[in-house]
C-alpha cells in the first residue's frame, strides 16, 4: 500500500492559524482512497465557510486523481460535526466499538 500525507493550513492576513486539514492517500491494487485523519477550524472561525473550503478542496483533489473513496473519523457525540460531514455528503459506514477497563 501506497501513503502519502498533506497538511493544508487556513490563515488570516496576520498569518495566525485559522484552522487545518490533514489528510492521507492510501493506495493499493483494489482501491485508492484518501483518510481525513483531522480538520479543525478555531471556534471563533467557525460556520464562516472555512471546513467547507477545505473540504471541498480534498473532495475535488480525490476525484481529480481518481480517488474512489473519502473517509473520516468523527466521535459519536460530536453531532455538530457529523450534521456537517452530512451535509457535505458523507455518511455513516461503520460503527467503532469500545469498552472502558
Amino acid at each position: 500500500e501506497n501513503r502519502n500525507n498533506f497538511c493544508f493550513c487556513l490563515e488570516d492576513d496576520k498569518h495566525e492559524v485559522m484552522g487545518f486539514l490533514r489528510f492521507e492517500t492510501k493506495s493499493s491494487k483494489i482501491r485508492k482512497r484518501v483518510y481525513i485523519s483531522s480538520i479543525m477550524i478555531k471556534d471563533t472561525e467557525q460556520r464562516k465557510g472555512y471546513g467547507k473550503a477545505l473540504l471541498n478542496y480534498v473532495i475535488n483533489f480525490a476525484k481529480e486523481n481518481e480517488y474512489n473513496e473519502i473517509t473520516l473519523d468523527v466521535r459519536a457525540t460530536n453531532e455538530k460535526a457529523i450534521e456537517f460531514y452530512k451535509k457535505m455528503g458523507f455518511e455513516i459506514s461503520k460503527y467503532l466499538m469500545k469498552k472502558n477497563l
